[in-house]
């Protein structure tokens, strides 16, 4: 049997448990929860939310297809086409005037094929007005028609780099450098066209 001071010392303890819980309750503290049972994921794992899926911001974006023509506009393209490659006819190497003709030609295309986006129309519909110009040559024109293109080409390039040393011939044909971004891409595809077509 406990002694009366065993008694009274389990008593003590007893009643300061009592008095500590009910002070804890009072003051709104919770009692803290025994852990539960271990799953076989990690607390980190359980709480951390579902990953989505991130696009990539350097995925290249589709663009349009090209477009093609309404039987109008392609007789307008036709016409537009037939007038600018005719800047390549009645001069050449040599001849009175030639420097001011190639600066004009190349610059008057360039311009043409930005102002037109020629780029987003359907290569088969450019390819048709290019052919059918080409079928109203004959072969002495033909002939001045492929000299003059080269000549055109390599203008056309320096246009578009701004070479300073054409500034005073750009002047002089009441033309400058061409300042739109487009420009360059909407050239090179026309000049692609023409390079497959008048070398066949």
């Amino acid at each position: 049997m406990l002694n009366r001071t065993t008694h009274g010392k389990l008593f003590l303890q007893g009643l300061t448990v009592l008095i500590a819980c009910a002070y804890m309750v009072a003051c709104g503290e919770a009692v803290p929860e025994m852990p539960s049972q271990s799953t076989s994921e990690s607390p980190a794992a359980s709480q951390a939310a579902p990953e989505e899926t991130a696009v990539p911001s350097d995925t290249p974006q589709q663009t349009a297809p090209a477009a093609t023509l309404k039987p109008e506009d392609a007789q307008k393209l036709e016409a537009s086409v037939c007038e600018k490659m005719d800047l390549l006819l009645g001069w050449g190497e040599g001849t009175a005037g030639s420097s001011l003709a190639v600066v004009g030609a190349a610059h008057d295309i360039v311009q043409w094929c930005d102002d037109a986006q020629i780029r987003n129309i359907c290569p088969s519909e450019v390819d048709c007005c290019i052919e059918k110009w080409l079928g109203t040559l004959d072969e002495e024109s033909y002939q001045n028609a492929v000299e003059n293109w080269s000549a055109v080409k390599e203008m056309a390039a320096g246009i578009l780099r701004k070479d300073p040393s054409l500034k005073p011939m750009l002047e002089d044909s009441g033309c400058d450098y061409i300042e739109s971004e487009s420009a360059e891409q909407h050239w090179t595809f026309f000049a692609g066209r023409v390079d497959i077509l008048i070398e066949k």
